[in-house]
């Protein structure tokens, strides 16, 4: 711990090191950093880059992955397409994401989808090291984007 706090800068960040990312990443075999390239500094033209956590509760994939199954679901209701889960119910989101979990590309078309296959694949990604809870809650906000679509729509309607 006290080499941990010598490297780090905020030494305050110790104890959640060794409490809280510990246990969020007992279980993961690897890979713990997910790094997002954008542009460059002005003046010596330095690369700009964002060091992310994967799996924490802020994480990109997770998010875009999140936004894309509402947006493809909320696609598929607005084109009046059948459907065969009811998008306003956060549980039946959550329960065709964790169908995805397992998704093969090579398996496609044994297994129909009101998904397209790259957004199978990136819930898969996203979802591959998450609990029960976080898939809950990852059908609640593709769910609440469903939502939000439709009230804009109507919105736009008036």
């Amino acid at each position: 711990m006290q080499q941990a706090g010598g490297f780090l800068l905020k030494p305050e960040m110790v104890p959640k090191l060794f409490n809280v990312f510990a246990t969020r990443y007992a279980e993961r075999p690897g890979g713990y950093t997910r790094i997002h390239k954008y542009g460059s500094r002005r003046g010596d033209n330095a690369p700009h880059a964002i060091l992310e956590l994967v799996d924490n509760p802020n994480d990109l994939k997770y998010e875009m992955a999140a936004r894309t199954v509402g947006f493809e679901l909320y696609g598929r209701l607005a084109r009046k397409l059948p459907q065969p889960i009811n998008v306003q119910d956060a549980t039946a989101v959550a329960k065709l994401a964790e169908e995805q979990r397992d998704f093969e590309p090579s398996t496609a078309r044994e297994n129909p989808s009101p998904l397209r296959d790259l957004t199978r694949l990136n819930i898969k990604k996203a979802l591959r090291y998450r609990s029960k809870a976080e898939v809950a809650e990852f059908g609640t906000k593709a769910r609440d984007h469903v939502v939000s679509s439709i009230r804009c729509l109507h919105q736009g309607l008036r």
